[in-house]
């Protein structure tokens, strides 16, 4: 089975992974007889009968005695530091990424490694991938990590497909809050398109732990600019008919905005955004200088800036376009500057909670809601096309797809204190799913109730049925032939089943 990395990004096979050790020592000296300080004394003195069997406690104690892991150190110092944190530590008094790796391949570490009847040092699972080792004294070691960064891998990991997905917050948008919002009801989320969420790493407690959105407290701090938080993981499970089921990993990443003003720190932070099969992008509103007005505040960067450098990161040639779909969301849409911008239709589209579509034994079906969805993602996109210009520009010039998005992660008064901002409940978010709902069914976890409105979309209609409502923009141009003419094919319309150029270039057959 060939796993990628969700840290380095590194390809390799279930057997080549590494596991951190079980068994571990604080101290060498630990394991010397009584009236001897270290093992150099002991070495030297000891002549008892024993001796040889201490001495392989010595080897074993310094073999599997706790310190820095030189592989994992050097991908964190590029980082300020490791932000992994497991409950368990404590309780073990060890750090985990301080336990000793293991190498099954490697022979200075395979003498205290357990084989089988067929000299194999690796355990494999039910399924055929290597999921354990065991040390000679009978210990099961099975935290796997990459063999390439020593980083982590959760349970599992590498069995199913896997998909990851960047949020990244434009200038105190509010992504910590919303992700710790999207967080602590995913599995609700995921049930509205026919789908279970399940945690399967420590990461999500954690970040829910510190993160914690609750009425009347002062809201969570930003994400440190400079330091990279933990991959969240979700395995996404969903029903294929009869006795089966499908499972799938999503990872999430949370990025700071900010990090594109430093060029050094976005070459370190650019593979997280390369290897993003989606991204979710969120503008705080007084990114809008009309509305940073009605609000009596210095209008924040412009998004476009961030915009510009995703796309600088991700393009392989400087004429490409970004090829990943990406969800741009407004955030804090019910703050009063942002309503008395929006237009009625718009305000009360945003009053409502996207809704699943359920089938006749009430269950929410596989399906995302386009049909809710449509109307508010062209209303949102005539407000950013008129309030924001230059933003939609370069969305059109640089994505090929790319939605529009707006929700509110509180939904309620938020008070400025001297201990922070302070939201006065009830918390009641709104739409705050939808994003990553998209983005679901773009990877073909779901299925849609019609096309699902693109903002790169508008007014590019089928040449034969001149409709707009079954065009679909292709993530990568066709070529075809019109008549005796090639013809590069940028769009695909359902109903005719015909590719087109949206230039006016003509159209061939699908």
């Amino acid at each position: 089975m060939e796993i990628i990395c969700p840290y380095c990004f590194e390809k390799f096979t279930d057997d080549k992974v590494h596991f951190r050790s079980e068994k571990f020592y604080k101290d060498v000296n630990e394991v010397l007889p009584e009236g001897f300080d270290n093992v150099e004394e002991f070495t030297n003195v000891y002549n008892g009968f024993d001796k040889k069997d201490i001495l392989e406690k010595i080897e074993k104690a310094e073999f599997f005695k706790e310190s820095e892991d030189e592989k994992y150190e050097k991908f964190w110092e590029d980082f300020n530091g490791t932000t992994e944190e497991d409950a368990s530590d404590e309780y073990f008094g060890i750090k985990s990424y301080h336990r000793k790796v293991i190498d099954p391949e490697n022979k200075d570490d395979q003498k205290f490694l357990w084989k089988d009847e067929n000299a194999k040092f690796l355990i494999k699972d039910n399924d055929g991938m290597v999921s354990k080792i065991k040390l000679r004294d009978g210990e099961i070691c099975d935290r796997r990590v990459c063999p390439h960064c020593h980083n982590p891998l959760p349970t599992e990991y590498g069995k199913t497909d896997v998909k990851f997905v960047t949020i990244i917050g434009i200038s105190g948008a509010g992504k910590t809050v919303y992700i710790s919002q999207l967080l602590k009801r995913m599995s609700q989320y995921a049930a509205k398109v026919g789908l279970t969420a399940m945690v399967n790493t420590p990461s999500v407690k954690a970040f829910l732990e510190k993160n914690e959105v609750t009425a009347n407290k002062p809201l969570p701090s930003s994400t440190e600019t400079k330091r990279l938080q933990q991959p969240l993981f979700y395995e996404i499970i969903s029903s294929t008919g009869g006795n089966s089921r499908k499972t799938d990993t999503l990872v999430l990443y949370d990025v700071a905005g900010e990090v594109f003003n430093d060029e050094r720190f976005v070459e370190k932070i650019a593979p997280f955004i390369k290897h993003s099969d989606g991204l979710i992008t969120l503008i705080d509103p007084n990114q809008f200088e009309n509305i940073a007005q009605l609000n009596g505040e210095n209008q924040l960067v412009n998004p476009t800036k961030v915009f510009e450098a995703i796309h600088n990161v991700v393009s392989q040639r400087a004429g490409d376009k970004c090829k990943k779909p990406v969800a741009v969301c407004l955030s804090k849409v019910d703050s009063e500057a942002v309503q008395q911008s929006l237009n009625s239709d718009l305000q009360d589209i945003l009053l409502n909670e996207l809704e699943g579509v359920r089938d006749e034994k009430g269950l929410c079906r596989p399906v995302f809601n386009a049909s809710q969805y449509n109307k508010l993602g062209e209303e949102l996109s005539r407000f950013i096309t008129s309030n924001q210009q230059d933003l939609a520009l370069v969305m059109n010039n640089n994505y090929v797809s790319f939605t529009y998005f707006a929700f509110t992660s509180l939904g309620c008064l938020v008070q400025k204190t001297d201990d922070g901002m302070i939201p006065v409940g009830p918390i009641l978010p709104k739409r705050i799913e939808e994003p990553l709902l998209w983005l679901t069914y773009r990877f073909g976890y779901i299925d849609s109730t019609e096309p699902v409105y693109e903002s790169d979309r508008i007014d590019v209609l089928c040449p034969k049925c001149d409709s707009s409502k079954c065009v679909k923009k292709l993530s990568e141009v066709k070529e075809g032939k019109h008549f005796f003419k090639k013809v590069m094919c940028d769009c695909y319309c359902k109903n005719c089943m015909i590719y087109f150029d949206s230039n006016g270039g003509g159209w061939c057959r699908g």
